[in-house]
């Protein structure tokens, strides 16, 4: 007889596991008491539960409780009575402490406490020997226990993204552990004791303060992962070879120099990365690194490699960008597993012709070098799927042709972008003062197959970059236009100076435009400019003609102007040249916007004279069929002037509009009809063009919030009486020492009247106020401070303002404790005659100019800079500092010996423009478009002896090369 199952008793079931993730629940099921005898695991994780119910803790036989990414506050003492606890998730939650009866858990094997706001473990938490894995992560910790040594059977510890200054010696007890994360923290040393962790295999102490490695760790037998990068550390340990399970070093974004030459005892170094150090050289020991198949090297100072870098026989990627390598070993070739091969940005003016017996090679970037032709053997790299010689070519692979080398007759391959230029990138800012330009995006290449079929082998032409050409009537003799692509920003009205003052917030539509005369200011905190989502590609002219036939062709020495608004703003004016003054004809279009400034539209003509050269110095852009320069406006425009050439010299500015050209109307003409005007004259070109000025005139304002001083200050009267411009440069040097010396000036106070110039500036920048920072002026007395003083400008004409003056008022109102805003406005409201009440304060120790010289451009100008708003204090005695510091000097630069000038240097100017109040990048960005000729301004740090050497600096990642 069968047997039926009869339900006359409930069913008893055995439940060991509930999961009840993402459930939406608010508290504690209340079934789960149902399974008392039988839970071992319970899965609530991603809930919005608060509060632990007393139901919770009867499940005596509960090994896994994940309560991660709740709402849990608090943990009750209750939590002892799961004596049989093995793991236990609480990470993502908001608790702030843990009871000492969780010590009692002796089974935990598992705790994660991660990303929960405890500031303290309790000392309970070293009586859980079990515990294999303790997560740490991101909980605000400021110490470990003083005895988590305890923790003997621990394998894996995280305590990453906290506020650790310092670790136990403790740490070195724990035997068993495999996984060491310490990363994101403020550790400025390990202790010696990490060398007893014979077992470790992972250690990751990225991002923190260390400036060494303590030698011990060579002890570390084990290990098979070391990070150390975004750190301090000027050297490694010269045994690190003898840690000989390395398999993965990342040393990145440091100030090591050299690496130890034992490193080649690395037999099993599969992944090193150095990149973002201060590397002169690669030691040859590095060959011996057999099995190493990823090498990054990027952004150092190498200026070779060693030739026993061809015995990586399994290197796949080497990644040596940015750099100063002037060649490339031949024994390149003998890395047939490379399948990524990157020189960017170096020196290198010719490739090996061994480059080609790399069979496996996909991408080779050799961008913004100075190759004059590619070797014959690329063409039997089969597998190349990318070959990258401008950062401006819109193709990965390009058609190349045979040529012939002159010097050796040997054959070569060559096409549109060879000899190299230096690309046009976004670092080359539309102008020297707007630090936080437009983005470019260049444009997909049309019609370029047939340019280049029928372009002669030998005469290959320059094209930055392949421009869409929408018509074929734009196509215009190659003879006498070189195609070169200029970007240019649709908003021609972006303001060329970066205005670093605080605004409320607004949309961005209707977000104000930046004054250009309005005074810079170094702010507390950065303001964010909003940039423009894309970029209009336009079609320029660089116009040297010589003898009959004359071409079109670029300079390099062409002042990069694109960008700047139409709102034109002079700054160093030079010399007209002899009989060429522009004169004014008509003046018209007047009109006021809507900050009270009125706009008018003059009409020039202007004689521009050739060089012996035949050249005139200048580009122009836009015209019909063309991409339009301003708005919607078609006609052309002036987009680049060549530094004091012809056209420059003869007054013409970028943004003028032209009209006439030597009688011929160009206002709606094709850009290569202007251009051929421009041709047919054989010594005087005539012009007549349009060109804006903005005349601010200021609307009555509300009464100043300002109270004029009860107590008269007694000052020395000084006028500057003229009100024009001049039109000669004046340089700091031509003022004397007014501008930066002069100390029987010191605690003197005086009344200065300046009358505003035809742009209504009066030519200085003030930094301070009582709510920001102003150093390195005023720094024990906050106040407003005259920051920069532009040369010609009535401030530097009166010769009676310096450098680091405080200004104590403005036409009567007193603005000794004024915040910053109200200073501005107060001499944004000043009327055209303006007279301020001067502190000559003592101005900073060391201030002078340095003037610094290079033959390319892209040559390294010798220094590191580091600090800035946004970064981590540079200076370790101010921690509101945020001046640019010149953190350490290269070997090579005897330049920078020769001017004595030594880290630890506050950099105030660069040229025209100040760093005062500059991020980092943003004063990098001024440092690199210098030119070849740089003048700083710069004083002492106020640091001294050890305060000045690497351990005082920010972390690397924040640190700048120029």
């Amino acid at each position: 007889m069968p047997f039926f199952c009869m339900p006359f008793f409930a069913c008893n079931r055995q439940v060991d596991s509930l999961d009840k993730r993402q459930c939406n629940l608010q508290s504690i099921p209340q079934d789960v008491e149902r399974y008392a005898r039988s839970l071992e695991e319970l899965l609530l994780d991603m809930n919005h539960i608060k509060d632990l119910s007393k139901s919770l803790f009867r499940l005596h036989k509960l090994k896994r409780l994940y309560l991660n990414d709740n709402d849990i506050c608090q943990i009750p003492s209750d939590i002892a009575a799961l004596e049989n606890l093995q793991e236990l998730n609480l990470s993502r939650n908001e608790i702030s402490d843990l009871p000492d009866d969780l010590k009692r858990c002796r089974q935990l094997m598992i705790l994660d406490l991660s990303s929960n706001p405890i500031t303290r473990l309790p000392a309970a938490i070293t009586h859980l020997t079990s515990l294999t894995h303790l997560g740490l992560n991101d909980v605000t910790l400021t110490q470990l226990p003083a005895n988590i040594g305890a923790l003997v059977n621990l394998r894996s510890l995280e305590v990453r993204d906290n506020l650790i200054h310092s670790l136990p010696s403790s740490v070195g007890e724990l035997k068993n552990i495999v996984r060491l994360d310490l990363g994101q923290n403020e550790i400025d040393e390990l202790p010696s004791t990490v060398g007893q962790l014979q077992k470790l295999q992972e250690l990751y102490v990225d991002a923190n303060n260390l400036d060494k490695l303590p030698d011990d760790i060579i002890n570390c037998r084990s290990l098979e992962q070391l990070d150390i990068s975004e750190n301090k550390i000027v050297a490694l340990p010269d045994r690190i070879g003898e840690l000989s399970c390395l398999t993965d070093v990342t040393l990145s974004m440091n100030c090591i120099s050299v690496i130890p030459a034992s490193i080649g005892k690395l037999r099993q170094l599969a992944t090193l990365k150095v990149d973002k150090n201060a590397l002169t050289q690669l030691t040859p020991a590095i060959g011996a690194c057999t099995v190493l198949n990823e090498l990054v090297l990027t952004e150092n100072l190498l200026g070779e490699l060693p030739s026993s870098i061809g015995n990586l026989k399994s290197l796949r990627n080497l990644n040596v960008d940015k750099n100063q390598l002037n060649e490339v070993p031949s024994t390149i070739g003998q890395c047939t597993a490379l399948g990524v091969l990157s020189f960017r940005d170096n020196r290198i003016e010719e490739l090996p012709l061994e480059i080609g017996r790399l069979e496996n090679l996909r991408v080779l970037d050799v961008c913004n070098n100075r190759l004059s032709f590619l070797p014959f053997t690329i063409n039997v790299l089969y597998n190349l799927q990318a070959l990258w010689l401008s950062e401006c070519q819109s193709q990965a692979m390009l058609k190349l042709q045979v040529d012939q080398d002159p010097r050796t007759d040997i054959k070569v391959l060559t096409c549109y972008l060879l000899p190299q230029q230096r690309a046009q990138t976004s670092l080359d800012a539309p102008s020297k003062q707007f630090t936080g330009g437009p983005k470019v995006h260049f444009t997909d290449m049309e019609a370029t197959q047939d340019e280049e079929d029928h372009l002669p082998i030998g005469q290959f032409e320059r094209h930055d970059t392949p421009h869409p050409k929408p018509h074929a009537g734009q196509k215009v003799k190659k003879s006498s236009i070189d195609g070169h692509i200029i970007h240019h920003d649709n908003h021609s009205n972006q303001p060329s100076s970066l205005a670093l003052t605080k605004r409320p917030s607004v949309s961005e539509e209707h977000k104000p435009l930046l004054n250009p005369d309005q005074p810079r200011s170094a702010l507390k905190h950065p303001p964010v400019h909003q940039q423009p989502s894309s970029s209009h590609a336009q079609l320029e002219t660089s116009v040297e003609t010589g003898d009959v036939e004359r071409s079109v062709v670029f300079s390099n020495q062409i002042a990069s102007n694109e960008g700047v608004g139409t709102k034109l703003k002079r700054v160093n004016t030079p010399h007209y040249a002899k009989g060429s003054r522009p004169s004014v004809m008509t003046t018209s279009k007047i009109h006021a916007d809507e900050d009270g400034a009125s706009t008018t539209i003059e009409t020039l003509n202007i004689v521009v004279r050739r060089d012996t050269n035949g050249g005139m110095g200048l580009s122009i852009a836009g015209g019909l069929e063309s991409t339009p320069f301003k708005g919607d406006d078609t006609g052309l425009f002036v987009s680049k002037l060549t530094p004091n050439g012809p056209a420059e010299l003869s007054g013409l500015r970028v943004g003028d509009k032209l009209m006439l050209v030597n009688n011929h109307d160009v206002q709606n003409v094709r850009h290569d009809f202007a251009v051929q005007c421009m041709h047919q004259s054989p010594e005087v070109i005539t012009m007549t063009v349009q060109r804006e000025r903005t005349l601010n005139t200021p609307r009555q304002q509300p009464p100043s919030v300002l109270v004029p001083t009860p107590h008269p200050i007694p000052m020395q009267k000084q006028t500057s009486s003229s009100s024009q411009p001049i039109p000669s440069t004046a340089s700091s040097s031509s003022l004397g020492t007014a501008l930066y010396g002069d100390s029987s000036w010191d605690g003197q106070s005086e009344e200065v009247e300046l009358v505003r110039d035809a742009r209504s500036s009066l030519g200085l920048s003030i930094v301070g106020g009582s709510d920001h920072c102003s150093h390195p002026f005023g720094v024990n007395a906050p106040g407003v401070f005259i920051s920069k003083i532009t040369a010609n400008s009535p401030a530097a004409r009166c010769r009676r303002l310096r450098i680091g003056d405080r200004i104590l008022f403005v036409n009567g109102c007193d603005i000794s404790a004024a915040k910053h805003n109200e200073a501005v406005e107060a001499l944004k409201n000043s009327g055209r005659t303006i007279r301020l009440g001067i502190l000559h304060e003592k101005q900073p120790a060391g201030l002078r100019e340095v003037f610094l010289s290079r033959n390319f451009e892209s040559d390294s100008l010798g220094f590191v800079i580091c600090g800035g708003i946004s970064s981590a204090p540079a200076n370790p005695s101010d921690k509101t500092d945020e001046g640019i510091f010149i953190e350490r000097i290269k070997i090579e630069s005897e330049e920078m010996i020769r001017q004595n000038v030594s880290p630890g240097l506050r950099i105030l100017e660069v040229n025209e423009d100040s760093l005062l109040g500059c991020t980092q990048l943003e004063a990098a960005g001024l440092l690199k478009r210098t030119g070849k000729n740089v003048r700083l301004l710069v004083c002492g740090s106020g640091l001294s002896g050890h305060s000045v050497s690497v351990r005082f600096l920010l972390a690397p990642p924040r640190i700048s090369r120029c």
